[in-house]
């Protein structure tokens, strides 16, 4: 049975590699004929290149992720972590994309330390930071809180965006999910990925549409 599961997963995972990777790959090769053509390669032709590379190379980095968190081939290190400083490197390395769009992003953050793998935590925090950025049209404003209650560490993302349709709410973390919003760029992998970490970490992640705003995704930690 097990290795059924196993060559299961294989099969899911070449399956999705070839679906997902078929189209930027295409449209580098695209890119590369047309650069061939021009007498003298223009800036503008290597860097639209460039950013077909950077996508293309995080949907694999993504998808190798993903797939040794679902076959149980990640080995956890678990290590005190301050949660505040996690999320002000996630969003040190996202700026160039909010700057880009002209995004602020809202920074409330209280000083919190939990038990985790940094390099899992890390990619959980991107990846929803850098969700909440690409569906916040620009000039918007992205929030970004950490908080303690009585019985929880609560981790907040709020966007500007339109929200998601109920209807499509639980289906959010699933594999190349976008629910029809426009998401430029983004492979459908992030929430996925998200929703794997937090299962390792057995936090409590939820996802709803704020009542003034666009997606509120909310990651809790228990002090218990």
């Amino acid at each position: 049975v097990r290795v059924e599961l196993s060559l299961e997963r294989e099969k899911r995972f070449l399956a999705d590699a070839a679906h997902e990777l078929r189209t930027p790959l295409a449209i580098i090769k695209l890119q590369v004929e047309q650069a061939l053509l021009q007498p003298e390669t223009t800036y503008k032709t290597l860097y639209r290149l460039s950013e077909s590379v950077v996508r293309s190379q995080k949907v694999v980095e993504q998808m190798l992720l993903l797939a040794r968190l679902e076959s149980k081939q990640w080995i956890m290190n678990l290590t005190p972590i301050t949660l505040s400083a996690v999320l002000r490197e996630s969003i040190a390395q996202l700026i160039p994309l909010a700057i880009k769009r002209n995004i602020d992003i809202d920074i409330a953050l209280e000083e919190c330390n939990v038990i985790a793998d940094e390099t899992l935590l890390l990619s959980l925090c991107r990846n929803i930071l850098e969700n909440a950025i690409r569906h916040t049209p620009d000039g918007g404003v992205v929030s970004v809180s950490l908080q303690h209650s009585e019985q929880h560490i609560i981790m907040t993302i709020i966007d500007d965006g339109t929200g998601i349709d109920p209807h499509y709410l639980g289906q959010m973390t699933n594999r190349f999910s976008q629910s029809g919003r426009g998401d430029e760029g983004a492979a459908g992998l992030g929430l996925a990925l998200v929703a794997e970490i937090a299962a390792w970490h057995q936090l409590e992640l939820s996802l709803q549409n704020h009542p003034q705003r666009g997606l509120m995704v909310q990651v809790k930690w228990s002090k218990f």
